[in-house]
């Protein structure tokens, strides 16, 4: 098997996303710097390497590389908005003050989403009764988590979204960067997970984030991860997709849309 070949079955094998031929140029310019980094000759090459240890640390810079990590705050607003002004006040209408929020952000990239969602979250406090929050904030590239849990942000990516408001409120300076403050953070727990590898002890959410990431997909892939993600979700919960990502399968019999790229799971 050739390098492209090689490596275009392991990621999609390992983790569901689909790299057509149309993705050579793709392939090649994100991973020629890691084959300067790790002295590999070629493609062939580092496929070679990480099938020895597909679970490695090479096999997850692999995987980092070839995975789109784009991300900002409150991204397309829409979906914050409704998450916000209709989703939270239900939950802080129909919880208990013993009773905790689960919210996970299943694709979270570098963290923004999940942050989002904090600050969205804290917001709520003050117009309505004190809540406990657990938000879970998981992706399958490790160098992003690590950004995530660092909290640490360049100028640029605070600018992509992010009011001065906010910025203020929720973020100390320290030099050119600006970190998260720790109240915040601390209502966020990082997991690496690979989402057709869901663990079973993940529990069950009242709102799941999976946003912009089915369309890496094949068919069958996104219906696996589609009917897991509504296992873990609670009845009567929220599902935030991309706009443009359609239900199918065993999820679209167990969910009602709200509004593109909204659902709510029957009860």
């Amino acid at each position: 098997m050739d390098g492209f070949n090689g490596l275009r079955t392991f990621i999609h094998d390992g983790y569901g996303i689909c790299l057509g031929s149309e993705k050579d140029y793709l392939v090649v310019s994100r991973l020629t710097p890691l084959l300067r980094e790790t002295g590999l000759a070629n493609l062939r090459a580092l496929y070679d390497m990480i099938i020895q240890e597909p679970k490695g640390n090479l096999a997850q810079h692999v995987v980092a590389a070839l995975t789109t990590n784009e991300t900002s705050w409150f991204r397309d607003g829409r979906p914050f908005e409704f998450f916000k002004n209709t989703v939270l006040p239900q939950l802080l209408k129909t919880k208990s003050k013993d009773q905790t929020i689960r919210i996970w952000s299943a694709a979270a990239s570098t963290g923004q989403e999940a942050y989002s969602i904090a600050m969205c979250l804290d917001e709520g406090q003050h117009v309505g009764a004190p809540i406990n929050v657990n938000i879970v904030a998981s992706d399958i590239s490790g160098k992003a988590l690590e950004q995530a849990r660092a909290g640490l942000y360049t100028q640029f990516e605070m600018d992509r979204g992010l009011s001065a408001t906010l910025c203020d409120r929720y973020f100390s300076k320290e030099g050119a960067q600006w970190r998260i403050k720790p109240a915040l953070k601390s209502q966020i727990a990082f997991r690496h997970i690979n989402l057709i590898e869901i663990p079973a002890d993940l529990g069950r959410f009242d709102v799941i984030f999976c946003r912009n990431v089915m369309i890496y997909f094949d068919d069958q892939t996104r219906n696996k991860v589609m009917a897991s993600l509504v296992q873990h979700l609670a009845t009567g919960g929220y599902l935030f997709f991309g706009s443009a990502e359609a239900m199918s399968g065993y999820a679209q019999d167990m969910l009602t849309m709200i509004s593109p790229g909204i659902y709510q799971k029957n009860s």
